[in-house]
């Protein structure tokens, strides 16, 4: 009995997609890692400038130079909104891909059992085949005896 190559060619695709799948994962997460560290530093810029416009004492170059510091201020609070929404979808797509990676793996297991199942069909096919010869054999040595 010829072992089937398909199970191990659809095994290997299922290995190769899982494979494919992690770096994708990979890939996102260290985007994510960069958005969380742009936030960080977004939000450490913000609390300095409104640390200058709050302290007491302050110097004040005028009107304009606080109009500035507003409008700049404003600007980061946008900047930081736009990178906690990247990072929504980014866990969105991180969510969607552990999703697939679980799919991809219980496919990648369901391709391995079927091998294993192929292989356990072929001993037992050639042990039977050795059953059947060995009792040939005997049979033989028994009508040789009695010939």
């Amino acid at each position: 009995m010829q072992t089937r190559q398909c199970w191990t060619v659809l095994a290997n695709k299922a290995e190769d997609h899982c494979s494919r799948i992690q770096q994708e994962l990979s890939s996102l997460q260290q985007r994510l890692d960069g958005l969380q560290a742009n936030e960080r530093r977004l939000r450490q810029l913000y609390a300095e400038y409104h640390e200058r416009l709050s302290r007491p004492g302050a110097q004040s170059h005028g009107m304009q130079d606080a109009i500035n510091q507003r409008q700049f201020m404003r600007q980061l609070t946008e900047l930081i909104d736009k990178v906690l929404r990247d990072q929504s979808i980014l866990h969105q797509g991180l969510k969607q891909a552990r999703q697939q990676l679980a799919e991809a793996q219980r496919e990648k297991l369901k391709m391995q059992a079927l091998i294993e199942h192929d292989l356990h069909r072929q001993r037992i096919a050639q042990k039977l085949q050795e059953q059947k010869q060995m009792d040939e054999l005997g049979l033989r040595q028994f009508h040789f005896r009695h010939a």
